[in-house]
């Protein structure tokens, strides 16, 4: 029972994070070039912002943005089943709300 009330307070924390990820995100200088992206909302728009980064010099060409992004879009076994491609530790719902 111990980690089952341990499972339960970091779930607790994770939402917590989440909710504070969303409230601050708008408030970041790029936030709103993420969020004109189609499917882009409130739950992959933060995701963007890390995944690009602040560094504009990072990528000199499309095929390095690609590389970079292509590795959390990757299918996992959940996206096999369903045909959906999934972001690693993102849920379909959560980018079907996004």
């Amino acid at each position: 029972m111990v980690l089952v009330e341990q499972l339960r307070l970091a779930l607790q924390a994770i939402e917590q994070f989440d909710r504070h990820i969303v409230e601050l995100a708008p408030t970041l200088p790029d936030y709103r070039l993420f969020e004109g992206l189609p499917g882009a909302g409130p739950h992959l728009v933060p995701r963007l912002l890390v995944a690009f980064g602040e560094d504009r010099e990072r990528f000199q060409r499309a095929e390095e943005l690609q590389n970079t992004l292509a590795s959390p879009l990757l299918p996992n076994a959940a996206a096999k089943r369903t045909g959906s491609i999934g972001v690693r530790g993102c849920t379909s719902a959560k980018i079907a709300a996004g």
